[in-house]
C-alpha cells in the first residue's frame, strides 16, 4: 500500500536508469574529481568500472589514457 507521501517519483518521470545518460555522465565527473583530487588508483579503478558496464560508451579523450 503506496500513500501521498510514498517512496513513488511525484513528477511522473521515471528514475533514471544506470544506462541512462546523465548517469553516465554524473560518474565520469566523479572520475575527474578523483583525478583532481590525486586519487589516481580509485579514478582507474572507477573508469574501469564504468568500461566494463558500459562496453559500448565513448570514453572522454582525457580519460582514456587512464586505461592504457
Amino acid at each position: 500500500m503506496h500513500d501521498a507521501m510514498g517512496d513513488e517519483p511525484d513528477d511522473g518521470d521515471p528514475p533514471a536508469s544506470a544506462d541512462a545518460p546523465e548517469i553516465r555522465a554524473a560518474w565520469l565527473a566523479r572520475v575527474r574529481e578523483l583525478l583532481d583530487a590525486g586519487r589516481i588508483d580509485e579514478a582507474k579503478a572507477s573508469l574501469t568500472e564504468f568500461h566494463r558496464r558500459h562496453p559500448q560508451a565513448e570514453l572522454p579523450p582525457d580519460l582514456r589514457a587512464l586505461l592504457d
